[in-house]
């Protein structure tokens, strides 16, 4: 029986309660700290979280490549079906359809296809770009001739990723299928990250390399909110990996900087059994937040008629947080035995 990793499972844990804040309804006129505050989140929340779910990557092999298949795509198609037409009928709010767009989401996971009807499957991005990025990766970890012409072609294509980010999503990100352009623009990042995890327990005493750690996140994660302030090709002013919003160029290196460094100092936490059993369930938790909070909406939204903003949204949130995290939980522990829907991540 395979053993998990609690440590792993406790920084999933934080980073999807990260999520679940990060989905939270910020209205127009809200408090600015609490827009900063989401803000970021969004700095840090998806990227780390997307760079931890591929820690454990094997070598390639046919196994190994049905396997994820099996794991990830497989779950990826049945929740978009579950998602875009069998949640709205049970919901009684079914929208019109329109199969042409559905084919065109469902084949190329853009969220740059999405209209108001696929608000649902907006968290199924996540899924097809993780299977790009496991292969990449065990492409990456496999040492065989084969693969070294295959390695410095995906090499010179994710550097030109990285530098032509805004080009790419202007033009052709929305065309690229199973979200690769994005496996190929955290490639190097996740090197970084997977010596980290190899080395990091040898450094849990070492207080100055904790210290440069926090330094090196407090400057690079200044540099990215100035960089947010004042370029207007992010979104509500933030970074979204979803939307390919993400930084380019030579800031990429101030990007990787900040990631790492935060995965650095996160590992110095130790396991904790709450996070760690929030952090076994992730998988649901992360495809169901939305579609629970806006079947939620409807009603919790009502006691914004009733009574004032500042008391009506710490109980909207802590409804919305709770139905958000226990159905999840619940609906895992009953198909934890139907592999392609309750996945153990």
């Amino acid at each position: 029986m395979k053993t998990r990793d609690n440590q792993i499972d406790t920084l999933k844990g934080l980073l999807i309660i990260c999520v679940h804040i990060g989905h939270q309804w910020i209205p127009v006129g809200c408090n600015y700290i609490m827009q900063q505050i989401n803000n970021f989140i969004y700095l840090f929340h998806m990227p780390l979280f997307y760079l931890l779910s591929i820690i454990f990557v094997k070598t390639f092999s046919k196994d190994y490549f049905f396997d994820r298949f099996k794991r990830l795509m497989i779950p990826y198609f049945l929740w978009y079906f579950i998602l875009l037409y069998i949640i709205p009928i049970i919901t009684f709010s079914q929208p019109s359809l329109d199969l042409i767009q559905d084919l065109k989401t469902l084949i190329f996971g853009s969220q740059q296809f999405l209209s108001q009807r696929h608000l649902y499957i907006v968290p199924l991005w996540f899924l097809i770009s993780l299977f790009s990025l496991n292969i990449l990766i065990s492409i990456f970890k496999t040492d065989i001739k084969q693969f070294k012409i295959l390695k410095n072609i995906l090499l010179l294509i994710s550097i030109f990723i990285i530098f032509n980010v805004s080009l790419i999503r202007e033009t052709i990100h929305k065309y690229i299928l199973g979200g690769i352009d994005i496996a190929l623009y955290f490639l190097p990042m996740f090197i970084g990250i997977s010596y980290l995890y190899k080395n990091i327990s040898n450094k849990k005493n070492n207080i100055l390399a904790l210290f440069v750690g926090i330094l090196l996140a407090l400057i690079s994660g200044h540099l990215l909110y100035l960089n947010m302030d004042t370029n207007p090709n992010y979104f509500m002013h933030r970074i979204d990996v979803s939307q390919f919003l993400l930084p380019e160029g030579f800031l990429y290196i101030v990007y990787s900087i900040f990631i790492i460094s935060l995965f650095y100092i996160l590992g110095f936490l130790p396991a904790n059994k709450y996070f760690s059993y929030l952090g076994k369930h992730t998988f649901l938790i992360y495809i169901l937040n939305i579609p629970i909070y806006c079947c939620l909406y409807n009603y919790t939204s009502s006691l914004l008629n009733f009574m004032n903003y500042k008391l009506a949204f710490p109980l909207i949130f802590v409804i919305n947080t709770f139905f958000c995290f226990i159905i999840p939980i619940l609906l895992n522990k009953l198909l934890c035995t139907l592999k392609t829907i309750g996945v153990k991540q």
